[in-house]
Order: C-alpha cells, then sequence, then structure tokens
C-alpha cells in the first residue's frame, strides 16, 4: 500500500498524475517547529529536513507499505520563510515582500517504508530529494494585494499565494520546476520514485 501522508488537496491531484494509486494518510500531532530545534543546516535544506522528519512520523504508525510525505518553503530573497499566512496582515506583508521581487520555493520530498516484521527503526528506509524553484512577481498595488487576499486563496499557502489560481496574473516568470511551486516537484518525485523501487 502506498500512503500520502499530506492534507494538501494540491499534492493530492498532482500525485494521481503519475499514475500511483494511494491513499490519503494525513500525519496527526506533527509540529514542524519543534521538528526544526534539531536542524542546522541553511534556510533552503528546511524543506528536505521537514519532509524526511515527516516520513519518520509516518514510519512510527507501523503501517505496512510506502509513504509519501513533503513539505515546501517559500523563502524571500533576504532570507525570509514566508509561511502560511495567519491572518489578512500578515497576508499582506507577505505579498508585499514578493512584489516586484525574485523569491525561491523549494520542495522537500520523502519517500519511506518499514519492515514491520522486525524491530521498529531497523527496516526503516528513507530517501527523499530537495527541489528549488526561483519565481519572479511583478509590482503589485495596495489595492491588488487587497483583492488578491479577499479571494481567501493566501491562507492555506506557503508563502501566502498560489501559483496556479489567481496569483498567476502576477508571476512574470519562473526558474525551474512549476509544479514544485504548485507543491509537488512531479518530475524529479517519479525518478526518486524509481530509484526507491529498484
Amino acid at each position: 500500500m502506498i500512503y500520502l501522508a499530506s492534507q494538501s488537496s494540491r499534492r493530492r491531484e498532482l500525485l494521481k498524475l503519475t499514475g500511483l494509486e494511494f491513499e490519503i494518510k494525513p500525519l496527526e500531532n506533527f509540529d514542524e517547529q519543534s521538528a526544526l530545534n534539531d536542524y542546522s543546516g541553511d534556510v533552503v535544506g528546511q524543506a528536505e529536513f521537514l519532509s524526511k522528519a515527516k516520513a519518520r512520523a509516518a514510519l512510527a504508525s507501523n503501517l505496512p507499505g510506502t509513504f509519501i510525505t513533503a513539505d515546501t518553503i517559500v523563502i524571500s530573497d533576504d532570507g525570509v520563510v514566508l509561511g502560511k499566512p495567519s491572518d489578512n496582515s500578515e497576508a499582506a506583508l507577505f505579498l508585499d515582500r514578493l512584489a516586484g521581487n525574485w523569491h525561491t520555493v523549494a520542495t522537500g520530498v520523502a519517500v519511506s517504508s518499514r519492515d514491520i516484521s522486525g524491530t521498529p527503526g531497523d527496516g526503516d528506509r528513507i530517501v527523499s530529494i530537495l527541489v528549488t524553484t526561483r519565481v519572479k512577481f511583478i509590482p503589485m498595488s495596495v489595492s491588488e494585494i487587497l483583492e488578491y487576499i479577499a479571494t481567501s486563496e493566501p491562507f492555506d499557502k506557503a508563502g501566502g499565494y498560489g501559483i496556479q489560481g489567481q496569483a498567476s496574473k502576477y508571476i512574470e516568470k519562473i526558474d525551474g520546476c512549476y509544479f514544485n511551486v504548485v507543491g509537488f516537484p512531479i518530475s524529479a518525485f517519479w525518478k526518486l520514485w524509481k530509484e526507491f523501487n529498484m
């Protein structure tokens, strides 16, 4: 059995494009901030670190099968990680920071499995990748920022925007994988999947 350990509808739809049959098994009580207490690398690497931390949390369920976990972060060019905005004010701050500038979207994806016939932890196998994409916003006026926030799109998305939604009209160019910005780099994942199953 294959499990996608994510509540993201966007990841679910993108994973379906691979043709894999899977079930949704969201993680319960996973605290990203607590997990990051054990991280000492650069900002971009947080995404891969968290995808592996999520893999370990998923494996702790001892379900037989394979888990797919992922984490996407948005990093402004001054090094600030922009998470999911908590309210209109924070969403406006994020979008104002992004408007007219480049930023980096980093997604970590991990594939993991456990041999439950052995001692927990002994048979764990986790492989992961980190994919980055550069994104350039056109300048946005205050009214445009407020109009976009009014769509409610920003509030469940890292960085406060969805490239596949109404924010698309503000995206001037990207350098890298488009699907990575949506939240799941399909091609890179597929290569990882084939390596995992060799």
